[in-house]
Parts: C-alpha cells; sequence; structure tokens
C-alpha cells in the first residue's frame, strides 16, 4: 500500500493526474481494509487535490469535505463561480488559521476571499481583503536577510499583489473614488494606487540592493532626536522578536502579550518611515526603500512612460505623461452611481470598441487602459510573434499581420494623441519583456514579401546548416537551409519587408525593467561623470586551442598570433551563442567581431590600442583587472549564452577567451558582472540572446541586463535573440557614428536600425550562414540566397534598456588617467564634435602574461612603427630591460606601469 501511495506522489510530480488517482483510490482501498486512518486522511486529502487539478470539482468537493479543508472548499466553491459559498468557506478557514497563526495559508485565505468578493462584485471589500494578504507578504519578507531569499520568496508570493492592482484597476475605471485614507498614501485615485501595486511586482529585490550600492559613500544625516527614535524603535522590535521563542514556551499568554507589543511597535515604526519619506526622503530611499508612486516617478516633460501589469485575466496599461506631477484629478460629474458595477460616465472615462480593448479612463496623471486578454491568450500570441526569430527555420514565417494584431491589442490606445515627439518609455510585464516593441507594425496594409528565381524553404534535412547542431542543452536539431525551384542555380531572396511602417519608426523608444529602478538611477547618487578613455571593448576571442592564433603564440610565433588564415573556416559570420559539440562543447570564431570593435575605435577616435582587447586579451582576467569606471562605453563583443545551456555554466553569461586560463573559465557570468565597478555611460553587449535570462516572479527578467546595470552603467543595449554576426557588426557601427555625431543613445539606435534594414547579405548555400558576405563585396557565384536586412530578424533583436539620453545634450570631457604614463589625445569640445591635441604615438607593444598567482612571467613584444634601434623598457617594479621582446618575472602582486 505503500508503494501504492509512493507511484501515486510520483506520478502526480510528473502531472500524469489520472495515474495518480488511480493508484490513490486502489490505496485507499487498502487503508480502508486494514482500518488505517493515517493513511485513509492522507490519501483522502491528495484524491481532493488531484480531482481538483483534473477539473472534476464535484469529487473534489467529495473528498474536501471528508477532511474538513474550509479553505479548500472555498477554492474548489470559487471556481464553480459559487461565490457565497466560497465565502463561508473562507471565513471558516480564517477563523481556524488566525487561532494558529499560519501566514502561508492566512494569505491563501485572504486571496481566495479577495478573488469570491471580487466575483460578487464588491470589490472595495475584495481590496480590503487582498491588502491583508499583501500585509502578511510583507511582514514575512522583510524578516528575510539575503536577498536570494527575498528573491525566492515574493515568486512564490505575489498573486496577492497582482490580485490587489488588478481590482484597483477595476474600480477605478469604473469612476470610483478614493476615499480610504489607508490607500491615499500610495496614491490620489484608485489608478494611481494600482500603478503603485503594480511596481511591487517588478525588481523588488533589485531596488533594494540598487538603493545600498548608490548610497554607499553618501552621508545623508537625520536630526539627533529622529534617529534616536529609530534606533529605539528598531532596537525595541529585534529585542522582542528575540524574546518570542522563550515566551512561547513560558504560555500562550505571554506570547499573545510579546506579539501585540510587537504590533503596535511595529505600527508605530511603519507611521515614523511614512514621515521620514515625506521629510527626508532621500534618507527614506537608502535605509528603507521601495516601489515609487506615480506622482514621484522623475520623468522629463518629453517623456511618456507605457508600463504595463499582465494579470491572469487581464494587462492594464498605464501611460503617464509630461503633465504628471501636481495635477490633481479630473473630478467626476455625475457621480450618483448606486453600485460599483453601474457604468459611469463623465469627462475622464472613454469607452474603446476595437477589439481586445476595454475600458479605459484618462485624468490629468494617469491613462489607464484595460485590454482584455488573459495571460495565457497573450503568451501565445507573443510566442507566435517570437517563433520565426527563435527558429531560423521558420524566418519565412514572419507576419506582418500578427505584429500589427499586437500594436493594435498593446499600443494603438496607449499612445493615441501623444505629442510627436514624445520619447516612450517601456516598462514590460511578463512575456512582454521578449518584445522588442519597435517590430510591431503600425500601417493595416504592408507589402507582401517578394521572392524571385524559386521558392525559399527552410529544412531541417537540408544539407548544410545555418545554425550549427547543439547536442546537449536543448538545440539537437540540425537547423538548415534548402532552395528548391525549377532552377538549381537560381538566386533566391530571403522575405523582405520595405513597405511596412514599423512602430520604431514613428518614435524613439528605451525600455526599464520598472519605474522605481529608473527612479534611482536618476535620483540616487548621481554625479557629472568624467571618463579618461571612450572605449573599452573587447572581441574576437580565442574559443579552442586549435585555433590557428594560439597555436602560434605556443610556437612562439606571438607576432602572427593577430594574423592567424581563415581560409579552413571561413567563419566570417557565424550566429553568435550557439555551442557545437564536436570535441566537447566549443563555439565558432567570430571574425567579424574583430573588424566591429577596430571600426568602432576608428569611429570614436581611440588611437590607443591597449584599450582594444583582441585574441587572448579578450578575456575574464582583463575585464576584472580592467578600471573600468574610467570608460565611457563598454563594449564586449563575443557569443552569449543562457543558463544551463552549457551544463556546468548555470548563469546567462558571456564567452570570452577559453585557453590558456589557469584562475578563469573564461565565462563571464551574471553574478561575475555584478562584482565590477562600472561608471560606463553605456555597455552594449553585442552577442546572442543578452537580454534574456530566467523570468523571476517579482523581478523580471534577471540577467546580463540587470547585472551591468547594477554594476554602475544606467544603459545596456542587449539583444532578445540570436543574431547573425555580420548584422550585428554592421548595426553597432552604425549606433557608435550616430552617437559621435551627437544622437542620444535612443535616437542612435533607431537610426542605426533604419541604416541596417537597407543592407542585403548574400550567402552560399553549400557553406550556410559561415559563407555570408556583404553584398556590395561578394563575388558571382551558384545557388545563393540574397538576404534582405529589412526582415525584423536582423534589426528588430537590439533594444536600449535604462537610460537614452546624454549625448545630444553635452560632449563629454575626457582626462587624462594620473596613473598612466600616456599622454591625453583627445579633449572636451562642443556639438561639433571632439578636438584631437596629440598626434597618434608611434611607441607600441603587446604583453602576454602568464594566469595565475604571482611570481608569473609576462612576455613583450614590440610593435612600434618607424626606425627604431634602440629600445629601453620599464617595469614599473624597479626593473629595466634593453631587449626588443623582453620576458619579464614580476614576483609582487601588484598593478604596474610599463613604458
Amino acid at each position: 500500500m505503500s508503494d501504492l501511495f509512493n507511484e501515486g506522489i510520483s506520478l502526480y510530480n510528473r502531472s500524469d493526474f489520472r495515474g495518480a488517482a488511480r493508484r490513490w483510490e486502489d490505496a485507499l482501498t487498502i487503508f480502508k481494509r486494514i482500518n488505517h486512518q493515517q493513511g485513509i486522511s492522507a490519501v483522502i486529502g491528495n484524491l481532493g487535490v488531484v480531482y481538483d487539478n483534473l477539473g472534476d470539482y464535484p469529487k473534489a468537493l467529495e473528498f474536501y469535505e471528508k477532511i474538513n479543508a474550509p479553505g479548500r472548499l472555498g477554492s474548489v466553491h470559487n471556481k464553480l463561480g459559487d461565490y457565497e459559498k466560497a465565502l463561508i468557506y473562507y471565513e471558516r478557514s480564517l477563523n481556524r488559521e488566525l487561532g494558529v497563526g499560519r501566514p502561508d495559508m492566512l494569505i491563501k485565505d485572504y486571496v481566495g476571499m479577495g478573488e469570491a468578493r471580487e466575483g460578487l462584485d464588491r470589490l472595495r471589500d475584495a481590496i480590503t481583503s487582498y491588502i491583508k494578504a499583501v500585509s502578511i507578504v510583507e511582514k514575512l519578507r522583510s524578516g528575510l536577510k539575503k536577498e536570494e531569499h527575498k528573491t525566492g520568496f515574493l515568486s512564490v508570493s505575489l498573486v496577492p499583489y497582482q490580485r490587489l492592482s488588478s481590482a484597483l484597476a477595476r474600480l477605478y475605471l469604473k469612476g470610483a473614488r478614493l476615499e480610504d485614507p489607508e490607500l491615499k498614501r500610495y496614491g490620489d485615485d484608485y489608478g494611481q494606487v494600482s500603478f503603485y501595486f503594480a511596481e511591487n511586482t517588478k525588481t523588488r529585490t533589485l531596488i533594494e540592493i540598487l538603493a545600498r550600492k548608490k548610497g554607499t559613500g553618501m552621508a545623508y544625516r537625520l536630526p539627533k532626536d529622529i534617529s534616536e527614535k529609530e534606533q529605539l524603535l528598531t532596537n525595541q522590535i529585534a529585542r522582542l522578536n528575540e524574546q518570542l521563542a522563550d515566551a512561547f514556551k513560558k504560555s500562550k499568554e505571554v506570547f499573545n502579550k510579546k506579539k501585540e507589543m510587537i504590533n503596535t511597535l511595529e505600527a508605530e515604526l511603519e507611521q515614523f518611515i511614512h514621515d521620514l519619506r515625506r521629510e527626508y526622503p532621500e534618507y527614506a530611499a537608502l535605509k528603507y526603500p521601495q516601489p515609487l508612486r506615480l506622482q514621484d516617478i522623475p520623468i522629463a516633460s518629453n517623456e511618456i512612460l507605457l508600463e504595463y501589469h499582465v494579470s491572469e485575466k487581464a494587462t492594464y496599461l498605464y501611460v503617464v505623461g509630461q503633465n504628471k506631477k501636481n495635477s490633481p484629478q479630473t473630478p467626476l460629474e455625475g457621480s450618483n452611481q448606486k453600485t460599483e458595477s453601474e457604468t459611469v460616465t463623465s469627462n475622464d472615462i472613454s469607452l474603446s470598441l476595437l477589439t481586445g480593448q476595454g475600458t479605459q479612463r484618462e485624468n490629468d496623471l494617469i491613462k489607464l487602459i484595460e485590454i482584455l486578454i488573459s495571460r495565457d491568450e497573450l503568451n501565445e500570441k507573443v510566442k507566435s510573434f517570437r517563433r520565426p526569430f527563435e527558429d531560423i527555420r521558420y524566418i519565412n514565417e514572419f507576419d506582418p499581420m500578427k505584429a500589427k494584431e499586437l500594436y493594435d491589442l498593446l499600443l494603438a490606445e496607449g499612445v493615441k494623441g501623444l505629442p510627436a515627439d514624445s520619447h516612450l518609455i517601456i516598462i514590460p510585464d511578463g512575456i512582454l519583456s521578449l518584445l522588442p516593441f519597435e517590430a510591431l507594425v503600425v500601417n493595416e496594409s504592408p507589402l507582401a514579401p517578394f521572392s524571385k528565381g524559386g521558392v525559399f524553404v527552410v529544412s531541417a534535412f537540408a544539407k548544410s546548416p545555418l545554425f550549427p547542431p547543439l547536442e546537449k542543452g536543448g538545440r539537437g536539431d540540425l537547423r538548415g537551409l534548402q532552395v528548391v525551384g525549377k532552377d538549381s542555380n537560381a538566386e533566391i531572396i530571403i522575405p523582405g519587408y520595405k513597405g511596412v511602417e514599423y512602430f520604431g519608426d514613428k518614435w524613439t523608444t528605451s525600455y526599464y525593467q520598472s519605474a522605481t529602478v529608473l527612479g534611482l538611477n536618476r535620483t540616487l547618487g548621481k554625479k557629472k561623470q568624467k571618463w579618461s578613455n571612450p572605449l573599452f571593448a573587447m572581441g574576437d576571442p580565442i574559443f579552442e586551442k586549435e585555433d590557428e592564433r594560439y597555436v602560434n603564440f605556443l610556437e612562439g610565433k606571438s607576432k602572427d598570433i593577430r594574423l592567424a588564415s581563415l581560409e579552413k573556416d571561413e567563419l566570417s559570420s557565424r550566429i553568435r551563442g550557439i555551442a557545437i559539440k564536436e570535441k566537447g562543447y566549443t563555439f565558432p570564431r567570430l571574425i567579424d567581431t574583430r573588424e566591429e570593435v577596430i571600426q568602432i575605435g576608428q569611429t570614436l577616435k581611440v588611437n590607443d590600442p591597449s584599450h582594444i582587447k583582441l585574441d587572448m586579451y579578450a578575456s575574464e582576467v582583463e575585464v576584472k583587472g580592467t578600471e573600468l569606471s574610467g570608460y565611457r562605453y563598454v563594449h564586449l563583443a563575443t557569443h552569449g549564452i543562457l543558463g544551463n545551456e552549457i551544463p556546468y555554466i548555470l548563469e546567462p553569461a558571456l564567452v570570452l577567451n577559453l585557453v590558456h586560463n589557469k584562475n578563469e573559465d573564461g565565462y563571464l557570468t551574471m553574478s561575475e558582472v555584478m562584482g565590477l565597478e562600472l561608471s560606463a555611460d553605456m555597455v552594449m553587449l553585442s552577442a546572442c540572446k543578452t537580454g534574456l535570462g530566467e523570468d523571476v516572479g517579482g523581478e523580471g527578467v534577471v540577467g546580463l541586463t540587470r547585472a551591468f546595470m547594477y554594476a554602475g552603467s544606467p544603459s545596456v543595449v542587449v539583444s532578445l535573440w540570436s543574431v547573425l554576426s555580420k548584422s550585428t557588426t554592421d548595426f553597432m557601427t552604425y549606433m557608435y557614428q550616430y552617437l559621435e555625431e551627437g544622437k542620444d543613445k535612443a535616437e542612435a539606435v533607431r537610426l542605426a536600425k533604419m541604416d541596417l534594414r537597407k543592407k542585403q547579405y548574400r550567402i552560399d548555400v553549400d557553406r550556410g550562414f559561415g559563407g555570408i558576405e556583404d553584398i556590395g563585396k561578394a563575388t558571382q557565384m551558384p545557388k545563393t540566397i540574397v538576404v534582405d536586412a529589412s526582415h525584423p530578424y536582423f534589426w528588430a533583436p537590439f533594444i536600449l534598456v535604462g537610460e537614452w539620453g546624454g549625448s545630444s545634450d553635452k560632449r563629454y570631457e575626457y582626462t587624462k588617467d594620473t596613473k598612466s604614463p600616456l599622454p591625453p589625445f583627445i579633449k572636451g569640445g562642443n556639438k561639433g564634435g571632439l578636438t584631437k591635441i596629440d598626434k597618434p604615438l608611434k611607441a607600441r607593444f603587446q604583453a602576454f602574461p602568464t594566469i595565475g598567482k604571482a611570481p608569473l612571467e609576462v612576455k613583450f613584444e614590440d610593435g612600434s612603427s618607424g626606425s627604431i634601434t634602440e629600445w629601453l623598457w620599464d617595469f614599473g617594479d624597479e626593473s629595466t630591460s634593453k631587449n626588443q621582446n623582453p620576458v619579464h618575472r614580476y614576483t609582487r602582486r601588484g598593478k604596474y606601469t610599463v613604458t
């Protein structure tokens, strides 16, 4: 019988509910035969759960009644729409749980009661229930010390916040006035309060760690009496909490008395913190970080915030604009409704009859739009839209009308009537974090894709893979191209979409994880930044020992390390981020990244090549050992992977040099990025899927974007799917050209995408994307495919997360690093550009260190130009050499300046 019971558990855990039910029914028969009461109770409870999951609610009720489970009975009655009965059972369950004091069950009961009250259209009562659940969650969360515990806890405790925000939005859309003084702490009307609790579901842990980091070294002092009161309250609460365990052992009466004292002090501390937020906002933001209220969000006059809240039954869009601050709510006219369910007509409410659109309400502070689509339906629409981009076999399935449908659903009403010069800051939620809004289609009659000379298809049995196969990590299918048609030598054109008008054509956009993160970046620890150098860049790392560059290095042919032949492989345009299994896991070389970082360096007038790391120098050691805070732009061009794509790499990571590493594995992971110290104006992650990560409830997407922003960069450019190397190189080059011209970051990204859409690339079908070339340089060859880069696959993955402005307002000043022997070679100028003041240095050298702890050897290689006949090296440790290419041994750990 125990075997049957355990088999049922195993089947249940595999979601085989019918199989589990059969095992437990058999086990119940045996338990009854031998009168095993404990076994009978356990099996009956399990049968109630399994029939609940199967949707067999009459049977679920039968078993729940046998074990007297009022909370579960209430849940089933909610599903059946019998809300009056559900309320009765939840009240019974609450009375039981309040006596026991199990907070997890209390949360479920309050949420269930709120759902029942919503079903009865008693929205104010439902909100009261949800607030009680949220209060318990917040209290439990505040007792957790480690960030990872807080993140994990909130991810399974989001339902109260989501239900509360949705109920508040519904009440606002019905025209109800906010009169509750407690709720007025979060906003002036139900719409603003709904926004506040929607913010509670986003980046809570990130907000706290950002506040601490940005507050480091900042002295926000309180008056002595205020500080002493704060210390007294926190000490009293801590002392009483320590006494709880002993009080419980003494008696229930003593325990309850201590709990009552704690509750009183916590209420006093909560009011104290509320007063701090009003009188000493900077101190409160650092010491007690919390989501921002709508009226406290620091947005500029030309910025519009589009924040989404995806709930179970609908999605809510909050449009926050330039008239946000200090604007009273538009008074409701004729607000004489008798019940909340009546339709209210007033100046600030309008009804939309568009498909998928529910009620809207707008006032001077906020425009709130209800989008009538369930979370499951929205997930399917976004996944369908992304399919041609995630799997190249379906690239010609991109349907502009699907993109138009998503635009109508998610954006059309939100942007209606906005000033044409507005900058839109998009704060996505859930599945929308994977959606490049710029690729949604605005016009209603896009031109159909074109083809000529044959038919383009993508086949799982193609001769030459477009993506190299990945045998592990969930990517085992062979992906490739196959050309069929009357003429086997015909030129085939992959569909382009040149007649389509996209959302990104009309608006400049950027993204943020939450409005509160935006606020923290703009208000805490903000200072004018001066950089000593314009660019730190990495590209073209060495991924395998067979790489000719590494072979030359081992054979002492160091001069040839950057000149290795590509004739064997012609990897000029691989997909960035695809690992292949030949001799273990490896990655194809990305020669385009070399051209990319060199071209960007030329654009930014970087005359010192030591700031551009190639080959073996494109390594973890270089990233971690360089003072990155002195660089305005940090550009990393390589492969990108998600966590678990390679079994032993559990986090999103950038793949850097994988050879000759002693203390590093070559994978710059999310956790390692968070340990960096950056002051960069922008970080560019020129790799695959760098905008993706794990979608954690209460935090959003946890990945490299978040890590680089935590490390100190206010802006990060990332990609939302695997990108073609050649088109990525072109996009990045265009973007920096626009930045250097003085365009702001968002405009530079937008214009670079538009330029990329004009490009075409020619592919040799026999070699797949490994043989791709710029069409302007391609030679005539049979069986070719012309890829039209107007297809969103090529340009749409790149998005800007974080701050979008800057370079259009002022040119930044580069200053000499006092530790560097090199003179500054550029200085600040006006919008006309930077002024060069020194000629490029003629002395050049490379350093090839062994990796490890001191003592270690560094091989120096002279790369100077001109007729130089004598050398004098100063190694920075009181040692010198007159050899042209010396090898020096450093005996102590430290930082050394070599001249």
